[in-house]
């Protein structure tokens, strides 16, 4: 539930039923805090939107959002009437933007790195699948129409066969340099891949090194996947409120399915629109160089979210590429010497 408060000063009313080391917002900002019931235990959750000062019938005055555990919304408002009324705040039920509020502050950045992050990603993977008939007849020999199927899919099937590698690789990176870091080094991977193969000679150009070039930029996708999926997840996680994680994690995949579907629908409407001749001839080249430039906006994206990994670790002295790969390889000992739970899950 949401609830709305006005009055002439609505934080320093709510400020007695919070901890006051945890609010401390200004205008357009939101915080994370508990509420506290009249012996000052936690009584349940809360999110605090600070809307600054609104117009009313009676001129200016202080706003704020309250968002409440739905389950305890009924008991919880009344709580809050009873302490916040006497004080001249009015109590109302607001009806609007509650499940953005809920995701105001860090969980915000999270909730798009999970979905969005990985939804450019994807595009970007998914897209060869949906063109591998114009491409496989671009870079393979035309012998035989079906082998020449076969290795188009086959180039599709090395990317995922690559993504263990890339959580192996990637993951460890994220624990050294932080999660930050760590996504947007994949969708640089991601995009370059995508933006090469726009540009990549057939094999009429280039023969069979152009078929062997495309496998390897797919498997540099299938790497960059790998350390996107799992990274994503653990991030989402570090910045979920207590109680969210799962709820937050899960965007991974809605976000990787949105991406296959965005591809599919992408690779449609180029084919409605351009017709079967240019799409064997050019138009197979568009979905990759969009995806390159989807792969830019991710990298905005990313920039702009905050570190979630703990201070320690994050700022742990790496000075050269050989502590780096010393890092890695510690934690992927560490890996090894838990062989059983990997397994397990």
């Amino acid at each position: 539930g949401v609830l709305r408060l006005r009055g002439p000063n609505p934080k320093d009313a709510l400020q007695a039923l919070v901890p006051s080391d945890l609010f401390r917002i200004g205008p357009g900002e939101a915080c994370y805090t508990v509420l506290l019931n009249a012996e000052g235990g936690i009584r349940d959750d809360l999110i605090v939107y600070d809307r600054g000062y609104v117009e009313s019938a009676a001129g200016p005055v202080g706003e704020l959002l309250l968002v409440i555990n739905a389950a305890c919304a009924e008991a919880d408002t009344a709580w809050i009437r009873s302490q916040l009324e006497p004080a001249g705040i009015a109590v109302s039920d607001h009806k609007g933007d509650g499940v953005l509020l809920a995701l105001q502050g860090p969980e915000a950045a999270a909730t798009l790195a999970a979905l969005l992050g990985n939804a450019l990603e994807w595009f970007d993977f998914a897209i060869y699948g949906y063109l591998a008939g114009p491409v496989g007849r671009a870079f393979f020999p035309a012998d035989d129409a079906a082998m020449q199927v076969v290795a188009a899919f086959g180039v599709f099937a090395v990317g995922y066969l690559m993504r263990p590698v890339g959580s192996l690789v990637l993951g460890p990176i994220g624990d050294v340099l932080g999660r930050r870091d760590m996504l947007s080094l994949s969708i640089v991977l991601m995009g370059g891949s995508s933006l090469l193969i726009a540009l990549l000679p057939t094999h009429a150009q280039w023969g069979a090194a152009g078929g062997l070039t495309l496998l390897a930029l797919r498997m540099l996708q299938g790497f960059s996947v790998g350390g996107e999926f799992t990274g994503s997840m653990t991030y989402a996680t570090e910045a979920a409120q207590p109680g969210r994680q799962g709820y937050l994690a899960s965007l991974a995949t809605a976000g990787g399915l949105l991406g296959f579907s965005l591809g599919s629908l992408t690779v449609a409407l180029l084919a409605e629109g351009l017709g079967a001749a240019a799409m064997e001839a050019w138009g197979w080249r568009l979905p990759f160089a969009l995806g390159a430039g989807v792969a830019m906006l991710g990298l905005w994206m990313r920039r702009q979210m905050p570190e979630t990994l703990e201070p320690p670790a994050a700022s742990a002295a790496i000075h050269s590429s050989r502590q780096l790969l010393a890092a890695m390889a510690l934690r992927l000992g560490e890996i090894g010497g838990q062989w059983r739970l990997v397994l397990r899950i």
